[in-house]
């Protein structure tokens, strides 16, 4: 693997290519000055000809950044290595007595032919340029090219460098890759694959899905007893309702009724007459899904949709006098003790002035309240229990309200 000092390796290989391979194009350069720093820090006075090798710039390559570790094996997810793209300004420097510039522009002739018949550093190349560190290894090998930068590019370069301009060529030596010394995931060899070590089980029909749940005659909140609606896709073969909700102990299976269509179902919601329905119900919010039970496989469970449970309720008095007094308020199924009941008297809301104990779990919660009314007047009485009103409407009469929820005052 390689690792952080790969960028170092590749600045001195680079450089021992240029001190072997310059002498060796021109024999009139027995010898040549290799320097890697920036470029006004180069001494112009030097009493032989000189190649500076600045690193301007670092790139992320953008092929390899993506790309796993050439270490890693199937089901591991190490970091990717920091894949990086190296910038040179390659720059000629003739001696103190090159006057005119020519050996210069020689040096650097043959400094450019050096690296374009060279185009390619290998491992071994980068590995014996940082001798001191064995581990030094580079799967990919490096690629020298030469850099197209305009005019306008190099001017604004040696502008940086606040130093009079030379000839000088860019280069982008690609890929150097730093490899990541965070530890891998190392995933466990898979024993069996599922339950029953069958694998990955393929289903020709699509699950089950919800759009909404529709409470009976359009209200906005069902009663326990009565049937809930469910429109979505996929309802018609193999499915149960599930209901949930922080008030249930645990969610609750029911079947849905004959008459179930690819598009709609209807379920019946457990009656008060049921063992446990007044204790382990509440009114509140719920959410329904279906579950589609498939033989052998896992069930397939659709998204949930929100319904409303409403509280029946019974009135203590019909009749109070004009001055108040207070108003006893069964409720069906009982309030859990963290729930709010509120009571509205007609247009006014009213809050609770005692919770009644009642210690047998099988009949209704109690709630009073201190009311008070115009006299000669009736007005309509609702439960909010979190949110959720009882429903005033008489079921034998869809527009009228219900007389066993009116108080009189008189």
């Amino acid at each position: 693997m390689s690792n952080a000092q790969i960028i170092a390796a590749t600045t001195a290989s680079l450089r021992m290519l240029l001190l072997s391979g310059v002498p060796a194009r021109d024999a009139a350069i027995p010898q040549v000055d290799v320097t890697t720093l920036p470029p006004d820090k180069v001494n112009l006075n030097a009493d032989k000809p000189a190649l500076n090798l600045f690193l301007y710039q670092t790139a992320v390559n953008g092929a390899w950044r993506n790309r796993d570790s050439a270490h890693a094996r199937s089901g591991e997810s190490p970091l990717p290595p920091l894949a990086l793209n190296l910038h040179y300004l390659l720059t000629a420097y003739g001696n103190v007595d090159d006057r005119e510039g020519d050996f210069s522009h020689r040096v650097y002739g043959a400094a450019m032919s050096v690296l374009h018949d060279h185009p390619l550093l290998g491992s071994d190349e980068l590995l014996a340029a940082m001798s001191t560190n064995p581990a030094l290894r580079q799967v990919e090998r490096v690629r020298i090219s030469p850099l197209a930068t305009t005019i306008e590019e190099m001017t604004r370069l040696w502008t940086i460098f606040q130093t009079n301009y030379r000839l000088s060529t860019a280069y982008e030596v690609s890929v150097v890759l730093i490899e990541s010394d965070r530890a891998a995931v190392m995933a466990l060899p898979v024993l069996r694959r599922g339950d029953t070590d069958r694998g990955p089980v393929a289903l020709a029909s699509a699950a089950p899905s919800l759009m909404r749940a529709v409470p009976p005659a359009g209200r906005a909140a069902v009663r326990l007893g009565e049937e809930l609606a469910l429109e979505g896709r996929n309802l018609d073969s193999g499915v149960r309702v599930r209901v949930s909700s922080p008030l249930l102990v645990q969610s609750v299976l029911l079947d849905p009724e004959p008459g179930a269509t690819v598009d709609s179902l209807t379920v019946k919601l457990p009656s008060m007459v049921d063992v446990g329905v007044m204790s382990e119900w509440a009114p509140g919010f719920y959410t329904a899904a279906v579950v589609a039970v498939r033989p052998g496989i896992r069930d397939l469970v659709s998204n949930s949709v929100p319904f409303a449970i409403a509280p029946l309720i019974t009135l203590s008095a019909k009749q109070l006098p004009a001055a108040g007094g207070t108003l006893t308020v069964s409720c069906t199924p009982r309030l859990r003790d963290s729930q709010q009941a509120t009571l509205l008297l007609g247009t006014n809301v009213i809050g609770e002035k005692n919770r009644v104990a009642v210690s047998d779990l099988t009949q209704p919660s109690k709630s009073e309240y201190d009311v008070a009314g115009a006299a000669n007047e009736s007005y309509v009485v609702r439960l909010r229990a979190d949110g959720v009103d009882s429903i005033p409407i008489d079921p034998a009469k869809p527009l009228t309200f219900d007389d066993e929820q009116t108080v009189t005052f008189q």
